[in-house]
């Protein structure tokens, strides 16, 4: 029984210094580490302790805001045509790009309100004659689009272009809804590829 208990004191003894060993290196190298990642080069002497490097501008009460890092330059792929604003009426899409339709079926100052409530916050918009049904004197419903017209890569691709138009036209919906008392949210807004 005796050696049993020896043993498991042995044990206990070996755990306590390996983990006495590990603290002291984790200690010492972290503390290292941080000196390096802090950029500090001041020292401060401690009894028994060796020197410690520190930023003299802390020891001086004096802060200082990091400098920023330049970012690096971002290589932005061939910017999509944004349409010019369009006269009333008129249908600025350009064939083989996709647009964002936010609403369809409405009547010319219907569609023309929403457009016109879109561009007046920031998000370009239009309102142009849905295909105009054939054999009616009867106008076409007018749709609604954001102007932006994405390519077919950046649109299978979720590019940037393509997830801001659809958070803005999110947030703009909520507005038009709740301030303007507007029928929808443009949640129901979809990509469409346009071809005359």
């Amino acid at each position: 029984m005796s050696t049993v208990l020896f043993i498991v004191a042995g044990l206990i003894v070996l755990v306590i210094v390996t983990w006495w060993v590990a603290y002291k290196l984790g200690h010492g190298g972290g503390e290292s580490q941080a000196v390096k990642d802090l950029g500090l080069n001041g020292t401060i002497k401690e009894p028994g302790r060796e020197a410690i490097p520190v930023n003299p501008s802390l020891v001086n009460n004096e802060l200082k805001a990091p400098e920023p890092k330049a970012a690096p330059a971002e290589r932005k792929p061939n910017p999509t045509p944004v349409a010019p604003p369009s006269a009333p009426g008129t249908d600025p899409r350009v064939s083989g790009l996709n647009y964002y339709l936010l609403a369809s079926g409405l009547d010319k100052d219907g569609a023309q309100k929403i457009a016109d409530f879109l561009t007046e916050n920031g998000l370009q918009s239009a309102a142009a004659v849905d295909r105009k049904p054939t054999g009616s004197n009867n106008p076409g419903s007018y749709v609604v689009f954001v102007t932006r017209g994405i390519k077919p890569e950046e649109y299978k691709t979720r590019a940037a272009a393509r997830t801001e138009v659809e958070t803005q036209v999110s947030r703009l919906g909520k507005v038009w809804q709740k301030e303007r008392k507007g029928k929808t949210d443009f949640s129901q807004a979809y990509w469409q590829r346009y071809s005359n």
